[in-house]
C-alpha cells in the first residue's frame, strides 16, 4: 500500500512563476476504538487486557516524562518533552524562568520502524483526487461495489482513501446509502463496516 500524494501549488512572489510540491493526503483519523479493534484482530490478547496494557504504558510515560526523562517505548522510539519559556534575570542578578511550559512532546523513531518507513511507498493521486470532487450518489455506490469486491467490505477509512472525500462527506454519503437500501451496516465493536445489501 502506497501513501497518496497531492500538489500543492505556492505562487510566486520573487518570480513571476508558481511552484507545485507533492505533500500527503490526509484522511480521516483512527480513533482508539478502531486501533485497538485493528490491535486486537493481530493478537490472542483480550481487550481487558489490551485496554489495561495500554493505560499502564501511557501512566509510566507520563510519570517519567514529567520527571525529565526521555522515555524509549520498545519497538516504537522515544519520547521526550520540548520547553518553552523565558529567562530573565532579578535585581540581583539570578536567573528566573517565567511563562514555562510544553512546547512540543517529541518522537524519534526507533530504527527498525525508521528503516520501515524509509521503505514506504509513495505516488502521486489522480487529478481528480487532487481536487477532491463531489461524488453523486450513483458514483459512490460504484466506489462501494468496487471496494467491496476487492475487500469483501468497506469502511469509512477505505471510502476516504479510495476518493480523497473528508470523513463528514463519507459518513454522510454511507447513511444515505444505508437509509436506500444499498448497503447494510455491521458494528465490529467500535468500528463499523459496509457490506452491500442483498438484491431480491
Amino acid at each position: 500500500m502506497a501513501i497518496k500524494c497531492k500538489l500543492r501549488k505556492v505562487s510566486g512572489t520573487l518570480q513571476d512563476t508558481d511552484k507545485f510540491y507533492p505533500e500527503a493526503m490526509h484522511y480521516s483519523r483512527i480513533d482508539a476504538g478502531a486501533f485497538l479493534d485493528y490491535l486486537l484482530s493481530n493478537s490472542q490478547i483480550g481487550r481487558p487486557n489490551a485496554m489495561g496494557t495500554l493505560a499502564g504504558v501511557a501512566e509510566a510515560m507520563l510519570y517519567f516524562l514529567q520527571m525529565g526523562h526521555s522515555v524509549e517505548v520498545p519497538e516504537l522510539g522515544t519520547f521526550s518533552i520540548k520547553v518553552k519559556a523565558k529567562a530573565v534575570q532579578d535585581e540581583d542578578g539570578k536567573w528566573q524562568m517565567k511563562n514555562a511550559q510544553v512546547r512540543r512532546l517529541q518522537f524519534t523513531p526507533c530504527p527498525r520502524l525508521r528503516d520501515l518507513l524509509k521503505a514506504t511507498d509513495f505516488e502521486l493521486a489522480s487529478e481528480s483526487l487532487r481536487k477532491t470532487p463531489i461524488y453523486t450518489i450513483n458514483s459512490s455506490l460504484d466506489v462501494v461495489k468496487k471496494l467491496c469486491q476487492r475487500d469483501g467490505n468497506v469502511t469509512v477509512q477505505t471510502y476516504c482513501h479510495e476518493t480523497g472525500s473528508s470523513d463528514y462527506i463519507a459518513r454522510k454519503t454511507f447513511k444515505r446509502l444505508v437509509k436506500e437500501g444499498h448497503v447494510t451496516e455491521i458494528r465490529s465493536g467500535r468500528t463499523i463496516i459496509y457490506q452491500l445489501a442483498p438484491q431480491e
